[in-house]
């Protein structure tokens, strides 16, 4: 791999670093519908869909190997980050990769010089933050492809991050339902912020990234538009995508969790070494899991097992859409 590659396509990567619930998803749809940036999209993931790469990079291991490679390419070329991104399965079939990175990177560029964008874009981990010498990888295999990779950074005030965080819907809806699980998802929530907004931002300071904030996006989106045309290098346009349902927290469920409930929170965010400490023993403890989705498939072929998944983790809008559309009949 080498720059060489790159430029011969002529994409560069924007990533958008950000901690969960800050506009992260917001920011990736406006950069598509406004920008020549390709992102992977569909209602089912409310407009972007994440690449997981650290997750991937992780779970399919070493994809020299044919044994590994076979089973990575027979799952997740079935997978709606794959679908969505126009992947041909006969231009990777008989390719082999070194890591899940090269395969991303190959992926991504076809897919900004099919749809003619001069950027692809997806979400940075949070991962690579608490694991170092992945995150150095990374940016090893980064920097030897690309010239002028583009980071974003977005950060929200910590109440609204909060709040929005304690009711979002996912996987974990159901363990926040109960006291203790709420108190647990309170102690993760700071930790996962106080790390993002430190070392995420350095990463993006680094590379001489933009930095943007919740509020700014909300209140003046005309200025940040303008804001990222200048960082891009790149006009404002209007790209025909469709208006994605709007992730929200809120209006999902009654008696939501508020942080002011939680005044102890805003007090930890001091103690720095401590969420470190306490980010880095949680993420070592999770199970591997394949991480890539599978919705575009289930939407087709198991409809209701999908909604039953989708009403379990309180994406109760996600619902709605699947009842209403004609797309998958």
């Amino acid at each position: 791999m080498n720059r060489g590659n790159s430029n011969m396509i002529g994409s560069q990567p924007v990533f958008i670093i950000g901690a969960a619930r800050s506009g992260t998803t917001w920011l990736g749809n406006t950069l598509a519908r406004h920008f020549p940036v390709s992102i992977p999209q569909h209602q089912l993931h409310y407009g972007v869909k994440e690449s997981n790469i650290y997750s991937n990079k992780k779970y399919w291991g070493n994809l020299s190997r044919e044994d590994n490679f076979k089973h990575f390419f027979d799952n997740y070329t079935k997978g709606d980050f794959f679908i969505l991104s126009k992947g041909e399965k006969t231009k990777y079939a008989n390719r082999r990769f070194d890591t899940f990175y090269d395969f991303f990177f190959e992926l991504m560029d076809a897919f900004a010089k099919q749809e003619g964008r001069r950027y692809w874009c997806t979400k940075l981990c949070p991962q690579f933050f608490v694991d170092k010498e992945e995150l150095h990888l990374f940016l090893q295999k980064l920097d030897e492809r690309y010239e002028k990779p583009k980071f974003i950074f977005i950060k929200r005030e910590f109440d609204g991050y909060m709040n929005s965080y304690l009711n979002m819907s996912g996987n974990s809806y159901g363990k926040r339902s109960s006291a203790i699980g709420k108190k647990i998802s309170v102690m993760l929530g700071v930790a996962r912020y106080s790390n993002m907004n430190s070392e995420g931002l350095k990463l993006a300071e680094n590379y001489k990234g933009l930095r943007l904030s919740y509020e700014e996006l909300l209140k003046t989106t005309e200025e940040v538009k303008e804001k990222i045309s200048t960082y891009l290098g790149v006009g404002i346009q209007k790209n025909s995508i469709p208006e994605f349902i709007r992730n929200s927290s809120f209006g999902k469920k009654k008696n939501k969790a508020e942080a002011k409930s939680y005044p102890w929170a805003k007090r930890m965010l001091s103690q720095k070494s401590l969420l470190g400490f306490l980010l880095k023993k949680y993420e070592s403890t999770k199970k591997k899991s394949n991480p890539e989705y599978y919705r575009l498939w289930k939407a087709e072929n198991e409809k209701e097992e999908l909604i039953r998944d989708l009403e379990k983790s309180n994406d109760l809008d996600l619902v709605t859409y699947l009842r209403e559309t004609k797309d998958f009949e």
